[in-house]
C-alpha cells in the first residue's frame, strides 16, 4: 500500500505495474481523503534515507512508525471492506 517517498497505492499486477491514484477507485470520499491525510503524514517524518523519521531517540521513531502502521492496517481493512469482491487489497507495513 504504502511506498517510500512514492504514491500510497499501488498497483504490482505484472500487465499494470505503477501507482493508483485512489480518485480512480470506487471507494468512499472519507477514506480517500483519510489516505492522502496518512500518506502525507508518513512522507512529511520519513527521513531522506528512508530509514526512520529524523528524531534523535529512537524511541520516538518507533512510536511513529508504529502509529503509521496502525493507521495503515486500519485503512487497508476499509479499503478491502469497499473494495470487496472488486480488487485484491495488500498491506505491507512500514
Amino acid at each position: 500500500m504504502l511506498d517510500s517517498l512514492g504514491d500510497p497505492l499501488f498497483n504490482e499486477s505484472p500487465d499494470q505495474i505503477g501507482a493508483i491514484d485512489a480518485d480512480d477507485l470506487p471507494i468512499s470520499s472519507d477514506l480517500i481523503r483519510d489516505i492522502i491525510h496518512w500518506d502525507r503524514v508518513y512522507q512529511a517524518g520519513l527521513a531522506k534515507d528512508c530509514s526512520y523519521f529524523g528524531f534523535s531517540d529512537p524511541k520516538a521513531n518507533n512510536l511513529l512508525r508504529e502509529a503509521i502502521n496502525l493507521e495503515g492496517q486500519c485503512l487497508f481493512e476499509r479499503l478491502q471492506e469497499e473494495l470487496r469482491g472488486k480488487y485484491e487489497v495488500e498491506y505491507t507495513p512500514f
